[in-house]
């Protein structure tokens, strides 16, 4: 009986653990080029987001906002967020060819690529939900409070 008590509960925490490390916000792995292929296929919007090593504000943001479950839910669930170092690495290019000049900068794209909204500088959870939320495909947005 302690055996399958055991076993039960040591299930439960792989799960949980599991769900909670699955909440985090999910950067792709892949190449840019796959990365815009699979947004277009799954017509989901995709944003890069463009750090440095001796960024401050990033690190901040990585940890505080990236990192939280609500956070990660929310954009694995509606977007497909890629990071881009932009002094190291295969896509440094980026950097000038979209004209980055400050970070951490947050770039939005529809599902064909085209740029769609563009946010610099740290930003809170709530901040960056709130204009993510702005941007879902197919949810229509209105600029009216809840009052009315």
């Amino acid at each position: 009986m302690k055996k399958y008590l055991f076993t039960i509960f040591s299930l439960f925490l792989l799960v949980s653990a599991s769900a909670y490390l699955n909440a985090q916000t999910q950067f792709w792995l892949g190449t840019y080029e796959e990365l815009q292929k699979e947004a277009k296929e799954k017509e989901k919007n995709y944003f890069l987001m463009f750090h440095t090593d001796w960024c401050m504000p990033c690190k901040k943001m990585e940890a505080e906002v990236f990192a939280d479950f609500d956070a990660g839910r929310f954009i694995n669930r509606h977007y497909l967020p890629y990071m881009v170092d932009g002094e190291k690495g295969h896509y440094t290019h980026l950097v000038k060819d979209l004209f980055v000049t400050s970070y951490p900068t947050i770039i939005l794209f529809n599902p064909e690529g085209e740029e769609i909204k563009r946010i610099n500088g740290y930003n809170t959870k709530d901040i960056l939900l709130d204009e993510l939320k702005q941007h879902i495909p197919g949810i229509t947005q209105t600029r009216f409070s809840d009052f009315r």
